[in-house]
């Protein structure tokens, strides 16, 4: 399900307002239910806290998306400030447990948060969520809450190593850009270098992963491959690692096309033949359709 944007600045003040408040209180329980038993004050107070703050959050959004890049939140596509110490520490709390993204659906009780927030601590030390094949049944059996869990075998969030970071220094490629172009305007704009790493480590096996774990809306993938063919595809050129980088690009995309939906293929297919009708160059044309 694709993300939820909240367009009335007002409620999208609010809404920013509530969600530090309620990571926080996520923060305080989760530590709080490691040290005191069921029913203590230290938790039940933080919990009624908590769920008051999600209904209030729930009647301006029908669901909450928080996805997790190392040491920030991405929360209904928009980049929270990594400067928030409160921030990184779920952040890397959930990259820690193997968890890409948490979904919470309007209706979702207060019992339940807690019920997460206790299965979540039963992850041993140094394993993840998909490893726990009983807690993650558990934890899928909860209504209106939903987690995907990260691809261990392509890609860990929380164990990006200097190798990485230096791999990270050559510039994107065009599939790359695609991905980037994807994802809402505000995490364009910021060009966090965290999450451009981040972007980098994916390969296209990922793509589906990609997408779920941002929750990216088809409308905005169509209208980055648009942008993506008008930026790239308008103009010949003769270098050699130019067209190798146009070539694997189409390579990838039609290695994908098994990702998008009826629709969205039928809509790249017309954007296709619309850029290759309006290219006058006949260089242009020759190296598109090669």
């Amino acid at each position: 399900m694709a993300e939820v944007q909240i367009t009335d600045p007002h409620a999208k003040q609010i809404f920013e307002a509530q969600i530090f408040k309620f990571i926080l209180g996520l923060n305080i329980l989760r530590k709080n239910m490691g040290l005191y038993p069921n029913g203590h004050i230290a938790i039940d107070h933080y919990a009624e806290n908590l769920s008051t703050i999600m209904q209030e959050m729930f009647s301006i959004t029908p669901r909450i998306t928080i996805n997790a890049i190392p040491h920030n939140l991405i929360i209904n596509g928009e980049l929270i400030d990594s400067k928030n110490t409160y921030i990184q520490d779920f952040a890397s709390f959930i990259n820690r447990i193997g968890v890409a993204s948490i979904s919470l659906k309007k209706g979702l009780s207060r019992d339940d948060l807690v019920y997460f927030c206790k299965l979540s601590l039963m992850i041993p030390q140094n394993t993840f969520i998909a490893n726990n094949s009983e807690i993650l049944d558990k934890i899928n059996a909860i209504s209106n809450l939903e987690i995907r869990e990260i691809n261990l075998s392509s890609i860990r969030f929380s164990d990006i190593k200097e190798t990485d970071i230096v791999k990270t220094r050559a510039p994107l490629t065009i599939w790359q850009k695609l991905m980037l172009y994807s994802l809402s305007p505000s995490l364009i704009d910021t060009q966090d270098e965290v999450l451009l790493k981040t972007i980098k480590i994916f390969d296209p096996g990922t793509f589906k992963r990609f997408i779920q774990t941002y929750d990216i809306p088809e409308d905005r993938l169509l209208q980055s491959y648009i942008s993506i063919i008008k930026d790239h595809f308008q103009i010949a050129s003769t270098q050699m690692d130019v067209l190798t980088g146009k070539q694997d690009f189409f390579r990838t995309m039609h290695a994908n096309f098994t990702v998008f939906s009826s629709s969205l293929k039928e809509k790249i297919l017309a954007a296709t033949f619309d850029t290759l009708n309006n290219l006058n160059d006949e260089g242009s044309q020759q190296q598109f359709l090669s």
